[in-house]
C-alpha cells in the first residue's frame, strides 16, 4: 500500500511538472504605471484552438486601472497565441500563417544557449539577445520547476545601428516565465522613452495545480490607484507618492515603505540621467534647475519594478 501511495504521489508530481506552459487556470498579474496612474495588466490563458493540426494556447491581455474619481476601467489590449515544441514556447499575435511566431522562452536551454527577443513592433529587439548563464531546479509551492538564469544583452538608440546598453539579468521559471521583466520580452529591449504603459514587472502568477505565487514585495495582485498631487495612497500598497509643483517644475517622491526605493531617471532619449536611493522622507527627482525636456522614471523596490511614468519639464 505504501508503494502504491508513493507511486500515485510521484505520478501526480510528474504530471504537474510536465505541464511547463499554460496549464489550466494560468493567470499572470503585472504591475503597470503610466503618468500618475497605477494599473495592473492581467494575462489569462483562456482556451486552446487547433489550426492545421497544431494546438495553440489563446492568451488574453487585459489592463485594469482606476481614475481620479475612483472609477474602475478595463479594456482588452490584445489576444496572443503560443505553442510549445521541444520545450520551446513560441508566441505570435495572429494565427495568420504569413506572420512569424517568435521564441518567447526556451525551457530546454542549457548554459550558453541563446535566442533573440520577439521583435513585435520594435526593430532593435531583433538585435537583442538572451543568453543562458545557469540552469537548475527549484520548488515553488512544493512543485519542482526548472529555471534558467539569463542575461539580456540590450540594444539602445532610436534608429539603426543600435548601440549596446548595460545587460540585464533575470530568472525564467517553467509555467511562470520571467520573474523580473514583462511577459513579452520585447519590452526589455526598449529604452525608457520607448516603454509602453502596458506592463513591466510580475506581481503574481497562479494556476489550478500550482496555486498562487506572489512575487511582488509590496503590491497585491489586483490593486489599482490614481496617484495625483496631494492625494495620499490609501487604496493600494504602492510604496511611494509622487508630488508635482507646476509653478517651478518640481517633481518629488515620498517613500511610504520601510524598504529602500531606487529611482532610475532617464532623459527623453532613454539615457540614464541619475539614480536616486530613497530610504525615507521626500526626495527631489527633477528640480527647478534641471534641463528642460521630457524625463522618464522607473521605481524599484528590492530589485522589482513598482512604478514608472513620465515627468514633463517645460
Amino acid at each position: 500500500m505504501r508503494n502504491l501511495f508513493l507511486f500515485i504521489t510521484l505520478f501526480f508530481a510528474d504530471a504537474i511538472k510536465a505541464q511547463m506552459w499554460c496549464p489550466p487556470g494560468a493567470t499572470w498579474y503585472y504591475n503597470s504605471g503610466y503618468g500618475n496612474m497605477i494599473h495592473y495588466t492581467q494575462i489569462s490563458y483562456t482556451n486552446d484552438t487547433a489550426v492545421n493540426g497544431k494546438t495553440y494556447h489563446v492568451i488574453k491581455r487585459m489592463m485594469h486601472w482606476e481614475d481620479q474619481n475612483g472609477g474602475l476601467h478595463t479594456f482588452l489590449i490584445a489576444r496572443s497565441y503560443t505553442y510549445v515544441e521541444n520545450k520551446i514556447v513560441y508566441i505570435g499575435d495572429s494565427l495568420n500563417p504569413v506572420l512569424p511566431f517568435d521564441t518567447l522562452y526556451n525551457f530546454g536551454a542549457t548554459i550558453g544557449d541563446e535566442w533573440h527577443l520577439s521583435p513585435g513592433f520594435v526593430e532593435k529587439c531583433k538585435a537583442t539577445s538572451v543568453v543562458v548563464l545557469d540552469t537548475g531546479n527549484i520548488f515553488i509551492n512544493s512543485v519542482p520547476l526548472r529555471f534558467l538564469k539569463i542575461q539580456i544583452n540590450l540594444k539602445g538608440g532610436i534608429t539603426p545601428p543600435f548601440g549596446n546598453l548595460s545587460p540585464v539579468t533575470d530568472t525564467i521559471v517553467e509555467r511562470i516565465g520571467s520573474l523580473n521583466t514583462y511577459f513579452f520580452g520585447r519590452a526589455m529591449c526598449m529604452t525608457a522613452a520607448d516603454l509602453p504603459p502596458e506592463a513591466n514587472s510580475l506581481r503574481c502568477y497562479s494556476d489550478s495545480a500550482l496555486g498562487l505565487v506572489k512575487h511582488h514585495p509590496v503590491m497585491e495582485c489586483d490593486s489599482t490607484l490614481y496617484n495625483d498631487t496631494g492625494i495620499k495612497a490609501t487604496k493600494t500598497h504602492q510604496p511611494y507618492n509622487l508630488f508635482f509643483n507646476p509653478d517651478i517644475n518640481l517633481f518629488q517622491i515620498k517613500n511610504l515603505s520601510v524598504e529602500e526605493l531606487e529611482v532610475h531617471l532617464f532623459d527623453g532619449l532613454g539615457r540614464s540621467a541619475r539614480v536616486i536611493k530613497v530610504q525615507e522622507g521626500i526626495c527631489t527627482l527633477v528640480g527647478k534647475d534641471s534641463a528642460m525636456g521630457l524625463y522618464f522614471y522607473i521605481v524599484y523596490c528590492r530589485g522589482v519594478v513598482v512604478g514608472s511614468g513620465k515627468l514633463p519639464v517645460y
